[in-house]
Parts: C-alpha cells; structure tokens; sequence
C-alpha cells in the first residue's frame, strides 16, 4: 500500500501547511511586519511542518550519486558556517536551504499520486487568479476615489517590493497556461468555465507583467520558451496558450494604463520594459566576486554577503555569485553539477512519448525561474524559493527516478530533519514573537534602509 495512502491525517495537514504559506501573498496576517518578513514566517512554519513530515515518510528521489553529491554540499556548508564570522546566521541559512531541499523530495514522493499534483498545480493557479482580483479592485479603487493615480506601489500587494511579483509570475504563467488546457480537454460546462476562468487569469497577469516592467521576467520566458521550441516543438499549445494571452494582455495594458487613465485626466507612473543599464547590478556583482576570490575554498559564509553594508543590496541577484561568494568554490561547483544533472534528465524525459503538457510546463516554470535568478534574488525570497522547492518536487514526482533506492538515504534524510527543525523552530518560537518590536528598533537605530535578505532588513551587523 502507499506510504501516502497509510497517512491520511500527514496528508491534511500538509495540504493546510501548504495553503496558509500560498496566503502568505495574499492576506496580511500580521499588522506591522511587512510582507517580506510575512512571507519568510510562513516558510520557516512550512519548512518545520516538512521536516516533520520527512521523518515519517521515506523519501527516496535521487540515486546514490547525486545523494552523496548533495550530503557533501551540506557537509561543506556546515563547515563555511562554522568558520563565518556570524556562525548563528549562517546556519540559520544552512538550515533554510536544507528544510527547502527536503520539501522537494517530500514533494516528490507524495506527489506521485495524480492528486496531489493536481491540489499543488490548482493552488498555484488560484494565488495566481486571487491576485489578480486583488489588482482589479485596486484598480477600481483608484478610479472611484477620485485619486487617479496608477503605479505599481498602488495597483499590487503581496511583495514588499511590487517588481517581486514578477518571480513569481515565472512560475505561475506556464501553470495557468496548463491549467487552461486541461480544463478545456475536460468535458462538462464547468471544466469550460475553469478553462476561461484561467485564461483571462493568465491575459490579466501578462498586463501585470508589461506593467511591472521587469525585465528579468523577460529574459527568462524568452529563454525558456526558446527552449520548449528548439527541444520538444510538440508541446507547441503551452506556448500558442501563452502567446494568445500575452497579446490579449499587451491590449489590455494599453487600455488600462493609457486609454483610462487618459479619459480620467490622470496620471500613468511605470517603467519601461525596454530600459537599460543594471540598476546597480554591476556594483553588487563586482563585490561577490570580490568575497569568491579572497575567500575561494568556503567562502565568507551563507549569508554573509549580508555582513558586509553597503548601500544597494543584502544579496549579489545572482545565484552562482551569491553561492560562490557565500559557500565556496567547492559547494558551488556541486551544487552546479546536480543542477546540470537534474537539466539533462528533464531533457532525456520530455523527449520521450509519455512526457504530457504539465511536465512541459514544469520545465518552463522551473528554467525560466533559474534563468531569472541570474540576475535577481530568486534564492533569496523566500514565497518564490519555497514554490521552487515544490516545483522541482513535482518533477521529481513526474519525472522517472534517477537510481535504485536506498535505506541509507531514509536514516540519513531522517538525521537531516533535526538541524531543521532546531534551528528554524527557535526562530519561529523564539525569534518571531518579537520581530516587529526588533525591526522597529534596527531601522530606529540605523535609519531606513529596507534591504531583504533572510528578514526585511536584512543587514546582519543590524541584527546581531
């Protein structure tokens, strides 16, 4: 019988974990704390639940190989935590990457049953259209109070910073595209009504998208779309559903930010998408090579770009930078092989005849978020890190297993529960309560400077 099957109570209480993290986009919880900070709450509350959970089920994903390619980058980022100047934050993000690799293999074993595919995907779908109906009466709000006024700081909730939302656009619009199909393939007038409930949800957040401007979200449907179409061409509809959308979206932009706003007298503030320059990218960059190459072998620490102040950003917005910098040369160079081993057997996977739409939908979701943690935090935020997490647990899911399993995994998988869920259960308990009255006093002390990292302020120096 299914080790799922076995524990329907770890089921439901999973699916609840699940969705009081997604309303973490959607509803603040908490008054006072932003939505970064919000977000991160509910990741380290999911991450618990997952570690919990992992103990009890036997998740057996990956071969021997890549196992011990995994245990080694831990093993080595324990070490560069030890030797990092603030050794308790560079644990706490240790323990972070290491409840989020747990995640995805739990993901990847109780998402072999088709509904629990189905629960994660619909969820997705549903943030997606909430937070498209949260734009429309915001919207509406603008122009019955008599501001109009359209930014983005006004149109869009849930990121402390409205340009985040494109990261996790990246994730969700091939989903809603899937979405769209599969209700639509459906027979009945209610899978109809969720097929068109998708689309206009997907036309909606491609307006969004062109609103938000971010040029990031760009690069990485750009590329990933490129490669749909070079590697598996018979996945053609994803791509003809998204295409429909984006110039549905594109004229509906035009409507809403200059049509109305033009009959209402009223001003337009977004940027362009076709803008140059690296808005300080460059800057951060130079300094996370500066760390690589002083600190080579472990690098400054994980999180430790942190320690450093300066007055741009916590993080370098690229992830090789960040994890050379942070976790050495060492870690860097696994964590790079296991990604490209995990890219090649998606590749081998969706070339064969049983690959369907969603699997070609994961594949766009999850290249296009690497490719726009290029040159933005992806691996920093933590709602748009956690949907990663998941993702790649449904493709783990979907996709064949690499290798016989193991009973050495399943100890070893237990033995990794436990810095999880010591280390981010005494932040939830002990570190939470107190975190509006700490950020009040960090920005009292230090001036304002919002710079995300594992909390809104993120400068290290400020918390410890």
């Amino acid at each position: 019988m299914d080790m799922v099957v076995k524990r329907p109570l770890l089921n439901v209480l999973l699916f609840c974990a699940l969705a009081i993290f997604a309303s973490a986009m959607l509803i603040d919880w908490y008054d006072g704390v932003g939505w970064h900070d919000q977000q991160r709450v509910f990741q380290i509350f999911l991450l618990c639940v997952a570690a919990l959970a992992a103990w009890y089920v036997p998740v057996r994903n990956l071969n021997s190989w890549a196992f011990m390619g995994v245990v080694l980058l831990f093993l080595l980022g324990a070490i560069s935590s030890l030797y990092a100047k603030y050794p308790a934050w560079a644990f706490l993000e240790w323990a972070r990457y290491l409840g989020l690799f747990l995640l995805a293999l739990l993901v990847g074993q109780l998402g072999r049953e088709f509904r629990w595919q189905q629960y994660v995907v619909h969820l997705v779908g549903t943030c997606a259209l909430l937070s498209v109906f949260q734009f429309l009466v915001s919207y509406l709000t603008v122009i019955f109070s008599g501001i109009h006024v359209f930014t983005a700081e006004m149109l869009f909730g849930g990121f402390s910073n409205p340009r985040f939302l494109a990261q996790f656009q990246v994730l969700a619009m091939p989903v809603l595209a899937w979405l769209t199909l599969y209700h639509f393939r459906c027979c009945g007038r209610m899978n109809s009504g969720f097929a068109i409930l998708f689309f206009c949800g997907l036309v909606v957040q491609w307006c969004l998208a062109l609103s938000l401007a971010g040029r990031a979200l760009w690069l990485g449907v750009i590329v990933s779309s490129f490669m749909l179409v070079v590697f598996f061409p018979r996945f053609w509809r994803l791509l003809g559903v998204q295409a429909t959308a984006a110039l549905a979206g594109g004229l509906g932009f035009y409507f809403l930010f200059s049509v109305v706003p033009g009959w209402l007298g009223g001003d337009t503030f977004v940027q362009d998408s076709f803008r140059m320059g690296l808005s300080n990218r460059d800057v951060l960059w130079a300094m996370a090579w500066d760390m690589a190459t002083a600190n080579p072998w472990l690098g400054v620490g994980p999180m430790h770009f942190a320690a450093t102040v300066n007055p741009v950003a916590a993080h370098p917005h690229q992830a090789v930078l960040q994890w050379f910098a942070e976790w050495g040369g060492g870690a860097t160079l696994i964590a790079l092989l296991l990604g490209g081993f995990g890219i090649w057997h998606a590749l081998s996977f969706l070339r064969q005849q049983e690959a369907q739409d969603m699997d070609a939908s994961l594949w766009l979701s999850i290249l296009g978020a690497l490719v726009v943690a290029q040159v933005d935090g992806i691996f920093v935020m933590p709602y748009v890190e956690t949907w990663l997490a998941i993702f790649l647990g449904l493709a783990l899911a979907r996709w064949p297993r690499c290798g016989p399993e193991s009973n050495f995994q399943v100890v070893s998988l237990r033995l990794m529960t436990l810095p999880v869920l010591v280390i981010l259960g005494y932040v939830l308990f002990f570190d939470v309560p107190y975190l509006q009255e700490n950020t009040y006093q960090q920005l009292t002390e230090n001036g304002k400077m919002w710079a995300p990292r594992f909390w809104g302020v993120g400068w290290i120096p400020w918390n410890d």
